[in-house]
């Protein structure tokens, strides 16, 4: 196992993956473990920022529309109205405009680590004057962004982000920044809410189990490959 946590130039020395299996299954950890959780999530970070081969077009956004809207629009009227809403890798299909016209969301974060300036583009190009004091955009990776938010501060939601083909690395590494991902948006995410993503089913990392072991309920969701994770 510890020779798998070496590549991209980073070394991960020999990781104590037993305090981060603890951390992220919410056991109380020492300072020192703490300490060594941090480092190997920096390591995580490092790694799939370099090794993700970003895609900027993608059919999910698309999905959200045809798929999700009719299916569940009465759940997101409830869950998404007066929310900050928080997208990981929209890249050329923010989905600000949807959301504001249809579900009254107070704010919305465009998180975008490779893509930042078709984002801006899009958004620059599609919003109305005056929505710019309610819309952001913050080229950084998404488990880097959510770990400076407040907890229950923000509903989150991606669209063909959690693949595993978009990393051309270890399926371990990989795995475990899912998994700390996952674990922040569980952190943000408000009590009785929900936390929306769309992805390939690649059959390498499952991502309903990875939200449900950090807390969620998981809803699969009908017509196209994603979840509906819910915070009760």
């Amino acid at each position: 196992m510890v020779g798998v946590f070496r590549a991209a130039d980073i070394d991960f020395g020999t990781p104590n993956l037993g305090a981060v299996d603890r951390f992220l299954r919410g056991e109380e950890l020492t300072e020192e473990e703490l300490g060594d959780v941090d480092s190997f999530r920096k390591n995580c970070i490092k790694y799939v920022s370099i090794l993700t081969k970003p895609s900027p077009h993608t059919d999910f956004f698309t999905d959200f529309q045809r798929y999700l809207m009719p299916q569940y629009n009465d759940l997101f009227k409830e869950k998404l109205k007066d929310q900050k809403i928080i997208e990981i890798g929209p890249a050329i299909n923010p989905i600000y405009n949807t959301l504001r016209e249809n579900y009254s969301i107070a704010s919305y974060v465009a998180v975008e680590p490779f893509c930042m300036g078709m984002t801006k583009g899009s958004l620059n190009h599609s919003i109305k004057e005056d929505d710019f004091a309610r819309v952001e955009a913050e080229e950084t990776d998404g488990l880097s962004y959510l770990l400076t938010q407040p907890d229950e501060s923000a509903i989150t939601m991606s669209f063909g982000v959690l693949n595993r083909e978009l990393v051309k690395g270890s399926v371990d590494v990989t795995e475990f920044y899912y998994r700390f991902l996952a674990k922040e948006i569980h952190r943000v995410t408000p009590q009785d809410g929900i936390s929306i993503h769309l992805y390939n089913e690649c059959g390498l990392i499952s991502v309903d189990k990875v939200f449900e072991r950090v807390g969620f309920q998981v809803e699969k969701t009908r017509s196209t490959n994603g979840i509906i994770a819910h915070k009760n």
